[in-house]
């Protein structure tokens, strides 16, 4: 009985290290394939939106006090149809690589973005009130969902508002919406 019980204590214990050697050893930090990624890169690549990639001329993710002095032409480069305004459609993101020939998107839109270029529900990098991200609602002053020429003839002075700490520059944090209050939705 008592070799039987040694025994089994031994297998137990045998086992248990076995399973300790053999599961990988996972390293430090954020688990892989999550937002931060792991050793084979982000799970999900966060998806800079055309606007913010014409203002950030040097994409150090900071549209500096010289970025925000040539706004206006920045803005302007992002008008596809020469009309001399901006519309919705031209400030979307470039379809993923998962889209289809026709260009239709397989499966649920990202972030619950709506056919009009608005997004359902605030998420990160989302709409702020009333739907329109910030940078957009700073240069559409009139609410038309049209950057119009006058209105990117005044990009600059528009998105000096956005400057909250009042340094001549807009970090990341100052083109995005603000979170929502903790307990609403």
């Amino acid at each position: 009985m008592k070799t039987k019980c040694i025994t089994l204590i031994a297998l137990a214990v045998g086992l248990s290290a076995f399973n300790m050697v053999a599961q990988p050893e996972r390293p430090p930090g954020p688990r892989p394939g999550g937002r931060e990624g792991g050793p084979d890169g982000p799970r999900h690549k966060m998806m800079v939106p055309p606007l913010i990639v014409a203002l950030d001329a040097n994409k150090d993710g900071t549209i500096s006090a010289d970025e925000l002095a040539n706004a206006s032409a920045a803005v302007k480069s992002l008008d596809k149809n020469g009309d001399g305004a901006i519309q919705v459609e031209e400030l979307r993101p470039k379809p993923p690589e998962g889209e289809g020939k026709d260009g239709e998107r397989k499966g649920p839109p990202p972030g619950g973005q709506r056919p009009d270029g608005e997004r359902k529900g605030p998420g990160p990098g989302g709409p702020g009130p009333g739907g329109i991200p910030p940078v957009i609602g700073a240069l559409d002053a009139n609410s038309d969902k049209t950057i119009s020429a006058d209105e990117i003839a005044n990009a600059s002075a528009a998105l000096k508002k956005l400057d909250k700490n009042g340094d001549g520059a807009l970090q990341k944090e100052e083109t995005r919406p603000e979170p929502p209050p903790r307990g609403e939705k």
